[in-house]
């Protein structure tokens, strides 16, 4: 698995940074691999299928970072984010005519991969492409839309469907039929809608230095996460009333962390329910990624935060 991963980064890397560019190093740093949580992800589920096809495994896995990397040097631009991983952002570090072209180098690449693995992952990429940039559309609506259901909505669309892509992919690439496929896709929505949530979390109770990037600018752009929801609900307070600094402060009371963290618990409950709908029973493929989620929460958050999230953190299904 680890000499697979390291083939993937390698691929990757020589994908973003070939040999004949003129990117500069600071457009260059950016770019570099992250977490790689979803090629991970479709490793672990290629060799729950016993990994027949480890080239195919590779190529999914390398697609779907390309795909989401693109998306985030376009995010960054869109939302004048400064920073990515704690360097400037690719629109900061060269301008945004730069970024765009970056960005859609990056999303043409990742079809191209996608498309060697045969029709089905194409329209499945194609899909999940679909879906992400419906999701950015809602954006600019949150504003004066708002609601929970919209946001999670909003969610499923701009980070879900590329993890239940990558899922799909990653079964698609071994062989699987599409009863198993469908069910491992809904194994990637719960684990994307899992991530998500926290992701939102930590933009209410995250460390900056921890992670690298701004908190508190998510509620500014009118996205109001399902902590925040719950916030304005017992306190009766109202969107259209409340500031951004007042609902991000209500958004990290101990109630509405302790909500949040609930949720993430029970869309990886809906995650594992679904992996084992796929006759899947290799625990790594499930306890990896809510190991991870786990750690990017405890590692993220404020001093001050990180026993309360331990402790919600030992409740979530295992």
């Amino acid at each position: 698995m680890e000499l697979l991963l390291d083939r993937v980064v390698q691929s990757i890397e020589e994908l973003v940074v070939p040999c004949h560019s003129t990117l500069r190093p600071e457009v260059a740093r950016p770019l570099a691999p992250g977490k790689l949580f979803r090629p991970q992800l479709a490793l672990r589920v290629a060799d729950a299928l016993g990994l027949p096809d480890p080239e195919a495994a590779l190529q999914a896995a390398v697609a779907v970072e390309l795909l989401h990397m693109s998306s985030l040097v376009h995010d960054d631009l869109i939302d004048d984010s400064p920073q990515r991983r704690g360097v400037p952002a690719v629109h900061i570090a060269a301008d945004p005519s730069t970024a765009i072209a970056i960005g859609n180098l990056l999303l043409a690449r990742a079809a191209s991969v996608a498309a060697r693995l045969g029709p089905a992952c194409a329209r499945t990429f194609a899909s999940a492409l679909e879906s992400l940039w419906e999701g950015q559309l809602m954006e600019p609506g949150l504003a004066w839309r708002n609601s929970r259901a919209t946001h999670v909505q909003y969610i499923a669309l701009k980070t879900a469907a590329l993890m239940a892509a990558t899922c799909r992919m990653a079964a698609l690439s071994q062989g699987a039929d599409e009863q198993q496929s469908a069910q491992l896709a809904r194994f990637g929505h719960g684990i994307g809608m899992a991530f998500q949530v926290a992701d939102d979390l930590l933009d209410h109770i995250g460390d900056p230095a921890a992670l690298g990037k701004n908190v508190g600018t998510d509620t500014s752009r009118g996205v109001v996460s399902v902590g925040a929801w719950h916030a304005l609900e017992v306190t009766g307070a109202k969107l259209e009333c409340t500031g951004a600094a007042d609902l991000n402060s209500l958004a990290a009371e101990d109630a509405s962390v302790n909500y949040a963290l609930d949720e993430i618990g029970a869309f990886l409950n809906t995650a594992r329910t679904a992996l084992v709908d796929a006759d899947v029973h290799d625990d790594t493929v499930w306890e990896h990624p809510r190991t991870q989620i786990a750690q990017m929460l405890i590692t993220g958050a404020q001093a001050d935060r990180r026993d309360l999230v331990h402790a919600a953190v030992t409740q979530w299904p295992t």
